[in-house]
């Protein structure tokens, strides 16, 4: 009888634990409360129960690194790892007064390496005690970037004597550096299309190309120069220019409309832009065409406008050409030129296949 009764009892018990925790389960899916663990277990403690989020890095320089976070955070820990068996850490860290404790300044106890890959891994706290582990690859910081500008665009396939030239984008270096932490990319393709220019030391002088496509049946002699600019000897490339390619056997450049983009990711600034419309469309097809062109205005890096119609304009093809590279070549030499400057559509025209000459 005893026995019968225990078990009833402990049923009961059993029954209403499972309904509390229910209970609380459904009541945290319905009200907007804030929510720990403790030793002691679930605690509540009344307003949003948010993660923080990591919205955005900034790499300050080779030894800085900036975080900028959606709420107030407590950094517990963070490392950089260069590979398996090494890693920097923290020298100091700070938190700038005026971001109310949302931004993070972490510095390194040494520097990093232009162009290595390193991973970024760390644990932050909000004050309600909730944390986000996070981690995000980035590369050295470089402080002596090339200044690129756009020379050559090729859109689309373009055929030639003995073979057809595929889309490729002609960079002149108006100064020497190193490419790591470059970057070219298209808002019509988005980051599917986007490359990162290796660490390669290059002059002033020198022609960069990034070949969109590989050429054909000779995916073996599309190589990447990174010592020798004359290694590549794919139909396309130039023993005068340093040649990249694209992994890729499709088209990405768009035909109609698109913006090109120059960043350097080591401070996520945009250096140089093209904007470019077939005449008969007057606005931009897509959202994020306004939002890059409007962005480039704004930062003065395209004029005289952020509308399609202030773009450079043709009737067929996008194989462009710029067309004051000399003017600009000897207004930068001459220090009348600062870099990065605002480029317009009067300064590009129209070539026909047979025109296009990538790294010359």
């Amino acid at each position: 009888m005893k026995n019968t009764i225990s078990k009833k009892i402990k049923n009961s018990v059993l029954v209403l634990a499972e309904t509390f925790v229910l209970t609380g389960i459904m009541l945290l899916s319905i009200f907007p409360v804030s929510c720990r663990v403790s030793l002691s277990g679930l605690e509540i403690i009344g307003a949003d129960c948010k993660v923080p989020v990591l919205e955005n890095y900034e790499i300050l320089d080779s030894k800085r690194i900036k975080m900028n976070f959606s709420d107030s955070i407590n950094l517990i820990s963070a490392g950089i790892s260069e590979n398996k068996e090494s890693e920097i850490l923290p020298e100091k860290i700070e938190y700038p007064e005026e971001d109310s404790g949302k931004t993070v300044i972490v510095y390194l106890q040494k520097e990093t390496d232009i162009g290595k890959k390193y991973i970024f891994t760390g644990e932050v706290e909000n004050i309600n005690g909730s944390t986000l582990t996070f981690s995000y690859k980035f590369t050295g910081y470089n402080n002596k970037t090339p200044n690129l500008i756009f020379s050559e665009i090729a859109d689309g396939s373009q055929k030639k004597k003995d073979y057809t030239l595929y889309e490729y984008i002609e960079f002149y270096a108006l100064s020497e550096g190193n490419l790591a932490g470059l970057k070219i990319s298209s808002i019509n393709d988005g980051d599917t299309s986007s490359f990162n220019f290796p660490s390669v030391e290059i002059h002033k002088g020198d022609y960069v190309t990034v070949h969109f496509r590989k050429t054909g049946n000779q995916e073996s002699l599309c190589i990447n120069e990174t010592t020798d600019i004359s290694e590549s000897k794919s139909q396309g490339s130039s023993p005068s220019s340093w040649d990249f390619w694209i992994e890729s056997q499709d088209s990405h450049l768009g035909a109609s409309q698109d913006i090109i983009l120059l960043e350097n990711t080591n401070n996520n600034k945009i250096l140089q832009a093209v904007c470019y419309s077939i005449i008969g469309k007057d606005t931009w097809a897509k959202e994020k065409f306004s939002e890059a062109a409007e962005k480039c205005f704004e930062e003065n890096l395209w004029f005289p406008g952020g509308s399609a119609e202030h773009s450079i304009r043709f009737k067929t093809s996008a194989s462009l050409s710029r067309t004051n590279l000399a003017e600009i070549i000897n207004s930068y030499n001459s220090g009348d030129l600062e870099y990065p400057f605002t480029s317009s559509p009067e300064e590009w025209s129209r070539i026909t296949p047979s025109s296009l000459t990538p790294g010359y």
